[in-house]
């Protein structure tokens, strides 16, 4: 069965696309992944060059690629919605995959802007910044679903993403851990908090 990973952001700037473009390598390892979204320039941005810089679908990592899922050919999709403000349309539950609120800070603007919407998703992905008042439980008890994966902001992502390498450093990235249990076969991450 194909697993759904959509993500949207609580804000713009949550780093939707990185962690998108992060969970989708780590996907790879168990089969043929799809990244899809509102923008995706940026996914091949951060994915490097291409010898086809124009076309979509383009390969963008072993068992990865940029562009519209193929029919039953991809085992897991990748979607990055962009943020609650923008997106276009919010996904209903789903029995085939899962809904990601990715949430950086956490600020507490980010909390406001997530409970202000009447979407809940199955699960947040913290991109957590040093010295911040609030926790990932803080996160959790206020949008009353688990963050299901954290990962902090640190200058070898930064500079990754900067030098379009970021599919190429995944595994040296600091946190990429709880992602890579996201989409592993045996996880079912709606329960299990690897915060």
């Amino acid at each position: 069965m194909r697993r759904h990973h959509i993500l949207v952001g609580a804000r713009g700037g949550s780093g939707t696309t990185t962690v998108s473009l992060l969970l989708a390598v780590a996907a790879a390892g168990h089969g043929n992944v799809t990244v899809t979204g509102h923008d995706p320039g940026e996914h091949r941005a951060l994915a490097g060059p291409s010898d086809h810089d124009d076309a979509i679908p383009v390969s963008i990592g072993p068992r990865l690629r940029l562009g519209s899922p193929a029919p039953l050919s991809d085992d897991q999709v990748i979607c990055d919605l962009g943020h609650l403000g923008t997106a276009a349309s919010l996904p209903p539950p789903m029995h085939d995959g899962y809904r990601w609120l990715v949430v950086r800070g956490p600020s507490y603007l980010a909390l406001r802007t997530a409970l202000a919407t009447a979407w809940r998703p199955d699960g947040v992905i913290l991109v957590q910044e040093q010295g911040r008042a609030l926790s990932a439980v803080d996160v959790a008890d206020t949008i009353e679903v688990p963050v299901v994966a954290t990962i902090p902001v640190h200058p070898d992502t930064a500079r990754a993403c900067d030098a379009g390498l970021l599919v190429h450093r995944v595994h040296r990235l600091p946190g990429t851990r709880s992602l890579f249990q996201l989409v592993s076969p045996t996880a079912d991450p709606t329960y299990e908090n690897v915060a």
